[in-house]
């Protein structure tokens, strides 16, 4: 595996392999969908939330879930604002700025309390395994929060009640690799490559290849491709 120095990020999971970076720009249409799909992380947090919040008696608690709520409905905003702008601007994937210092294990700890009650409303219990030390990249911070969350809740959503999630961070020489692991049914290795085109997405599903929406690991894939590295 080989990618750019300044800007190395490699999520895997254990339901899809990749190729390398594909070429060619992500036009408008792309990024609003991609975009769009994104809002899924804040929408299940803000779900998640309303649904303790009805049923918590103690009074930190109900607190905690209430800026819970607000923090996602901000997100939320927030992602409809930059969609409106982009999309007014004529913007495109590839011209997003991709050159923040990003401290990928700070920003993986942050999504794993963020979606603590997403978790925590199908029992499932997560481990996350970094090595010592900085782990930043250079990149677009947006992008690479939204490959990072997306792998995160499409783990979340195949696995099984009370299962468990693996995240585990490693670095080698200028490369970085986020694997999540999960305890779900996983994808036939045979179709693993079919699940990126959405041409393909009506046949699976018709032949019973649990695939959701078939946006999640796109988005992962796309996100990841921008920053030199591939799924």
């Amino acid at each position: 595996i080989h990618t750019p120095s300044t800007a190395e990020v490699l999520p895997e999971t254990t339901t899809a392999t990749g190729s390398p970076p594909s070429t060619g720009p992500v036009v408008i249409p792309e990024l609003v969908r991609l975009l769009a799909h994104d809002l899924r992380g804040p929408l299940t947090v803000f779900t998640s939330s309303l649904s303790f919040l009805e049923t918590a008696t103690d009074e930190a608690e109900r607190k905690e879930l209430v800026i819970g709520l607000r923090d996602a409905t901000d997100r939320i905003g927030s992602m409809i604002d930059s969609l409106v702008a982009m999309g007014d601007g004529g913007s495109s994937l590839e011209s997003l700025p991709r050159d923040e210092p990003v401290e990928m294990g700070a920003l993986m700890a942050k999504l794993l309390d963020e979606y603590s009650y997403v978790f925590e409303a199908r029992e499932l219990k997560t481990e996350f395994v970094a090595q010592p030390g900085p782990a930043v990249v250079l990149g677009n911070r947006s992008l690479l929060k939204s490959a990072l969350s997306n792998a995160l809740l499409n783990a979340a959503d195949y696995s099984p009640l009370g299962g468990k999630i693996i995240v585990t961070l490693l670095r080698d020489g200028a490369e970085l690799s986020v694997a999540i692991r999960d305890e779900g049914p996983g994808v036939p290795p045979e179709v693993v490559q079919q699940i990126f085109d959405l041409r393909e997405l009506a046949p699976l599903k018709a032949r019973g290849v649990r695939i959701g929406k078939g946006l999640g690991l796109l988005t992962v894939k796309t996100a990841t491709e921008l920053h030199g590295g591939f799924l």
